[in-house]
C-alpha cells in the first residue's frame, strides 16, 4: 500500500474507553467523548456508536432503544448523539 492510501484509511478498532454517562452534561460528555476519539484515531462511525453504547447505562439506553434497533440510519453515532 501507498502512503497516500495509509494516510486515507479510517481507524475502525482502538482501544479506548469512555467515562460514564454524564446525566447531568451530555453536550458536554459527547464534548469529551469526541476528544477522546480524537486523540485514538478513532474516524469510524461504528466504532464511536459502539464506545458510545458502552458507556451508556440501562437507564438511558432503555430510553433511545428505538434508535439502537432501527438500522436505517446511515450515521449511528451521530443520531445517537443527536
Amino acid at each position: 500500500m501507498s502512503d497516500d492510501s495509509n494516510a486515507q484509511q479510517h481507524v475502525s478498532h482502538v482501544a479506548t474507553k469512555l467515562p460514564p454517562l454524564w446525566k447531568q452534561n451530555i453536550k458536554l460528555w459527547f464534548l469529551q467523548a469526541e476528544a477522546n476519539f480524537e486523540l485514538s484515531g478513532v474516524t469510524n462511525d461504528v466504532t464511536k456508536y459502539n464506545n458510545v453504547i458502552a458507556a451508556i447505562d440501562s437507564e438511558i439506553l432503555s430510553v433511545v432503544s428505538d434508535l439502537l434497533f432501527d438500522p436505517s440510519h446511515a450515521d449511528r453515532y451521530a443520531a445517537l448523539k443527536n
